[in-house]
């Protein structure tokens, strides 16, 4: 049994980590749920399997869409499952859990409150950018910039010498790239697609630089009749459907790249960008990112686990004895590594 776990809980996926085990729960990010009460039947794996069994008086639903403090009980029924599964016990787990950058003191301290009732014997809150950081680097770089694309948003952070210079959470992210995709061809070529059908061109096909891919598919759709029809899609199409949402990514590290400070521009610019979460996936963004900032951008060894495996090093790194009334540690995580020779490696 687990008596600490790092709780990554995303748009699409559901992470946890333990000291000296690496990742220990790998879940999609889906429940089950009672038709007529709401209450979670089930949740991640077991969830997706009640797909193979329907039942009129199950619904699937992804619960993150609206962040995780929307739906409380929801939330409580994920941690809850999350810990258990993960190997952790009720009431004898520590959990450090990763949050968006634009969390406020308020809905902290309500997820904080919410991670108890799910049997959380403590919780403590880090922003999920910084835990990217710390399960990318073995030693914290002196300057680092983070884009973490996630399902449902995107997290931009520049961190110099223990210190946050600029942090952004926007709502753009895997989704809306498929809902941008689904958008385009109802728009351009009058068809409907599925967005899990959006999804699958996305990843097989998708590009966001002109020339970097020349892929091609079919796809089945619908066209303005209700009729079902197959649908040939070029990379190019894809260039164009998904120009406005990576455009407000652009735009947020634009920014990220304008207030490093000089004495760290060298760091930082010979790191480059460290790209992660799922979107980090998505063809052409590396070179569109370099190309705009003028900082190269690369995408890290693993853009989807890197968060819940810095979860695990914080916890390693961290004292045990962090009074529960300091819920977000970022700044305490910040000065333990960058004291000493620490976070001096860049």
């Amino acid at each position: 049994m687990h008596s600490q776990l790092g709780l990554d809980i995303g748009g699409a996926n559901l992470l946890a980590s333990a000291v000296g085990h690496g990742i220990v729960l790998r879940d999609p990010s889906v429940i089950a749920q009672d038709r007529g009460s709401g209450r979670v039947i089930a949740v991640g794996a077991a969830a997706e399997q009640k797909l193979n069994v329907p039942d009129p008086q199950i619904v699937f639903n992804r619960p993150f869409g609206g962040g995780l403090t929307a739906a409380p009980e929801v939330t409580a029924a994920v941690l809850s499952s999350c810990i258990l599964s993960a190997g952790g016990e009720q009431g004898k787990t520590d959990v450090l859990l990763s949050v968006p950058c634009d969390m406020t003191d308020t809905q902290e301290e309500l997820l904080a409150s919410i991670a108890k009732q799910a049997g959380a014997r403590s919780c403590h809150l880090v922003y999920a950018p910084l835990a990217a950081m710390a399960g990318t680097f073995l030693n914290m770089p002196r300057g680092c910039l983070v884009v973490d694309i996630g399902a449902t948003a995107t997290h931009v952070m520049l961190v110099c010498r223990g210190r946050i210079y600029y942090m952004k959470t926007i709502p753009t992210g895997g989704q809306t790239f498929d809902r941008a995709i689904a958008d385009y061809f109802q728009r351009r070529r009058k068809v409907r697609i599925t967005l899990r059908t959006a999804e699958t061109v996305k990843t097989t096909i998708g590009t966001v630089w002109a020339g970097a891919g020349n892929g091609a598919m079919d796809i089945p759709a619908k066209d303005a009749g209700n009729r079902p029809v197959t649908v040939h899609v070029t990379s190019s199409e894809l260039y164009d459907a998904l120009e406005e949402p990576i455009g407000a990514i652009l735009e947020a590290v634009w920014i990220a790249v304008s207030k490093i400070p000089s004495e760290y521009v060298k760091s930082v610019f010979d790191l480059g960008i460290q790209l992660c979460g799922g979107g980090a996936k998505l063809e052409g963004l590396d070179k569109m990112i370099g190309g705009v900032t003028g900082v190269a951008a690369h995408r890290v060894d693993d853009p989807i686990g890197c968060t819940a495996l810095g979860l695990a090093e914080m916890l390693e790194q961290l004292p045990r004895d962090i009074p529960p009334a300091f819920r977000n540690i970022s700044e305490i995580y910040m000065k333990h590594v960058y004291s000493g020779k620490r976070g001096d490696n860049v």
